[in-house]
């Protein structure tokens, strides 16, 4: 369930205001309008922009804090896949995520960084994270645990959301820093002046 806290004084600065949620379309999309402007909004794309931009400044106030699980996650893995994780397990724990040996071949997931929810630990992302760090590249394990957080935490194509939720959401958005798009550089929205619906509709040649 989403839940976003916009303040009124803003409001008259955000690119998006006036806003008028006008419905969605397969609960992905959301059409509104915004100073006789239609825009078509993505609602998972305009949901990990936001969150993308979060879980950045929380990288860069505290890195990657370790939070513990409600409920350790087992993971077992191949002895191949077993060996390639304990050779990265100071890395690994350097990112946050917290393992504990559990008997041959496999680990007990405690934590992870950035809010991510315990049903992300999975063989698939330990090992995502080893082919980073075999990359030797900081600046992709980071990128890489930024883009998995944002995505996770974010409202799928799909869920059904309410209006006063999906205008709080476009407010967000429009106090992103890059609005556009998303952390993969998907766009977040199109838009259509009057103008640009008169060519469409052949009324302007």
């Amino acid at each position: 369930q989403l839940s976003f806290s916009v303040e009124p004084d803003r409001l008259l600065a955000n690119p998006f205001f006036p806003l008028e949620i006008m419905g969605t379309v397969s609960e992905t999309y959301i059409l509104a309008k915004c100073r006789e402007t239609l825009y078509i909004f993505d609602q998972h794309a305009a949901h990990e922009r936001i969150n993308f931009e979060e879980a950045q400044r929380e990288f860069a106030a505290v890195g990657f804090r370790t939070q513990l699980l409600l409920q350790p996650v087992l993971v077992n893995l191949s002895p191949s896949d077993s060996l390639k994780v304990v050779g990265h397990i100071k890395a690994i724990t350097d990112a946050g995520v917290l393992l504990e040996s559990f008997g041959e071949d496999a680990f007990l997931v405690r934590g992870l960084p950035l809010n991510m929810p315990g049903e992300q630990a999975s063989g698939e992302f330990l090992l995502n994270l080893v082919d980073r760090l075999e990359k030797g590249e900081g600046d992709y394990l980071r990128d890489y645990m930024l883009e998995k957080a944002s995505c996770v935490r974010s409202v799928k194509a799909g869920q059904r959301v309410s209006r006063e939720e999906l205008a709080a959401l476009i407010y967000r958005l429009g106090e992103c820093e890059f609005p556009m798009t998303c952390p993969h550089g998907r766009p977040t929205f199109i838009k259509y002046s009057g103008a640009d619906l008169e060519k469409l509709f052949l009324r302007r040649l």
